[in-house]
């Protein structure tokens, strides 16, 4: 039936929203594993969709690119998200939350595929939207600070990414608190820069901490408290 029929976008939308539900991924914290099983769903969905430019139609794409990306699949990833940045400039523009998500999120893709250029284009792209519509402490910010700063420092461009990665630590201190999984990842990122910049007490000290919270958040058999 369902390659014989046409299935009104009416008819199959609730299901796309109740599929994104289950897609949806908090990085912070949860086990992104158990997203897993929807994502044959998500894709076979998608496959049924003619209306590729609706919002809930990009909504589920970049649910499911950031579900592709825990599991590697960078390029099946890359091409949700294009698809899903593509639909969010038309309805929304560039300027924002949505878009700049995406922006966002299709970076961290680019960078895992080695494309740290792109990356650093999107990024800049989503710092300069997140600072208009939130300001400089919000915590989207220390994300974006934080994202900006791990691609300037795969670029070389250590003492740049110094000043992104304190901006965001302040930020995740202020909103988070030290113990918190988001504010972990800039001690780890802001540790390896100083590494890099041989202050390697100055790293020791951000390393111990990243580890401290670690240890504690997802136990010391997690990838993340490994790295």
């Amino acid at each position: 039936i369902k390659h014989s029929v046409d299935i009104p976008f009416s008819d199959i939308s609730p299901l796309i929203e109740s599929l994104t539900s289950l897609l949806e991924l908090d990085q912070s914290k949860g086990n992104p594993i158990k997203r897993f099983p929807w994502v044959i769903f998500g894709i076979n969905l998608l496959k049924q969709v003619t209306f590729h430019e609706d919002p809930i139609v990009a909504k589920l794409q970049s649910y499911l690119g950031l579900v592709l990306k825990v599991q590697g699949d960078y390029n099946g990833a890359k091409v949700l998200l294009e698809k899903a940045l593509y639909s969010c400039e038309k309805n929304f523009g560039k300027e924002h939350p949505n878009t700049t998500s995406v922006y966002s999120n299709l970076a961290i893709v680019l960078e895992n595929l080695g494309d740290y250029k792109g990356a650093k284009v999107l990024l800049e792209k989503a710092l300069i939207s997140d600072e208009k519509n939130f300001g400089k402490e919000h915590p989207n910010m220390a994300i974006t600070y934080s994202n900006l700063g791990s691609v300037l420092k795969k670029l070389g461009d250590y003492n740049e990414a110094k000043v992104l990665l304190e901006k965001a630590l302040f930020s995740c201190e202020k909103n988070f608190g030290e113990k918190h999984p988001s504010t972990a990842t800039v001690y780890s990122n802001l540790g390896s820069v100083l590494q890099s910049l041989g202050d390697y007490n100055g790293a020791k000290v951000l390393l111990e901490k990243a580890l401290y919270s670690c240890e504690k958040n997802f136990g010391e058999e997690h990838p993340t408290t490994a790295i």
